[in-house]
């Protein structure tokens, strides 16, 4: 589905990035399912305006080995384009007001389901060339600069993420395999929290990255920074493909499902 307004990611394997200039930014998206799960995927994402100056990007990772993954990753963006669709009657509604209330309501909407389901989330909203990362759970939000400077990083809500956040790290990184994929807070548990980072301003030629982690599992974010910092959109987008791409088929055969979402200003 693609208009002025919205782009919503199809939870099926793409050939290559889709495209599309939106008021308030300039987006590529594309996903590329796991093969263990057939020809869908658990992640679901979406681009979302909200007026000519703000909209978000919001990718929605469902927890694999947790029933109904898919369907709780595509409960967040259903509720979130419910609210876009009904925006001429929030009168004085904020942007970040609408992702905050729309996210509480798809954690409920997902504990109603009493599947044991949950998903992550990660929104990039977009305001008057600032953005706010908005998130639940270890999908990833990166803004780096063209010259490679990282302006922001998430920290997965993990184990391992909250070893970071505290400054501890670790010495040696493989005796954490172990919890290298356990989240600590997401959509469909009674405990969800949602974390919200500073605005940033963005400039011309800054990039917003929002993914799902199976991203990140394969690349390391300085590989990623280099692969989408410079050249345009379009480019930058089909460089990170075609390397995805590559190591699902020279090294990483089994992977999880992997979506991004890239974003510039176009003003």
């Amino acid at each position: 589905m693609v208009n002025k307004h919205t782009l919503i990611c199809s939870q099926t394997s793409y050939d290559k990035p889709i495209l599309q200039d939106f008021s308030f930014a300039s987006v590529a998206m594309a996903t590329i399912s796991n093969s263990g799960h057939g020809p869908n995927n658990e992640d679901a994402a979406g681009v979302f305006a909200f007026t000519d100056q703000s909209g978000i990007a919001i990718v929605a990772d469902g927890a694999g080995g947790l029933p109904a993954g898919g369907a709780a990753s595509k409960q967040m963006i259903n509720v979130i384009n419910q609210a876009i669709k009904s925006l001429q009657s929030n009168n004085g509604t904020t942007p970040r007001e609408i992702v905050i209330d729309s996210i509480f309501k798809a954690n409920k909407k997902i504990l109603n389901k009493k599947n044991g389901s949950g998903s992550t989330v990660a929104i990039a909203l977009i305001e008057n060339n600032k953005v706010q990362p908005i998130y639940v759970g270890d999908s990833v939000i990166i803004v780096t600069g063209q010259r490679g400077r990282i302006k922001y990083i998430n920290f997965p809500h993990s184990p391992i993420g909250f070893l970071y956040r505290g400054g501890i790290g670790v010495s040696n990184p493989k005796q954490l395999a172990q919890f290298s994929h356990v989240v600590s807070n997401l959509l469909g548990t009674q405990e969800m929290f949602i974390e919200l980072g500073s605005s940033i301003s963005l400039s011309k030629h800054d990039t917003v990255l929002v993914c799902s982690d199976g991203l990140s599992d394969i690349i390391e974010t300085r590989d990623i920074i280099e692969l989408i910092r410079t050249g345009t959109l379009e480019r930058a987008a089909n460089r990170l493909f075609e390397k995805v791409k590559e190591l699902i088929a020279t090294k990483y055969l089994e992977h999880d499902d992997i979506t991004f979402c890239l974003l510039r200003r176009n003003k």
